[in-house]
């Protein structure tokens, strides 16, 4: 049984919008992501007020700018076999905004 249709019932009925896009993003970060840089973003996402984490928009401005990002640990590593730092970003106004 898919756990996913369960979790977006229960979201609803307690009134919590999720979207689905973020979700689906967020698993595969989960999954194929370093563990450490995982967990840096939970944290800055559950620190946060509003719920966002903050050090993406600078990200975001960066890519959007068209210039080099600058990453640190634990953002320097692979994902996978992907090279964040050489990935282009097409910046969505709902994660920062």
């Amino acid at each position: 049984m898919n756990a996913l249709p369960i979790r977006m019932s229960i979201s609803t009925a307690q009134g919590v919008g999720v979207d689905e896009t973020v979700l689906a993003k967020l698993l595969l970060f989960e999954r194929i992501g370093d563990a450490k840089a995982y967990a840096e973003l939970v944290k800055n996402v559950t620190t946060d007020a509003e719920g966002k984490p903050a050090f993406l928009k600078d990200w975001e401005e960066a890519a959007t700018a068209g210039r080099d990002l600058e990453m640190k640990d634990p953002w320097t590593g692979e994902f996978d076999g992907i090279d964040i730092a050489r990935l282009k970003f097409s910046p969505s106004k709902r994660a920062t905004g």
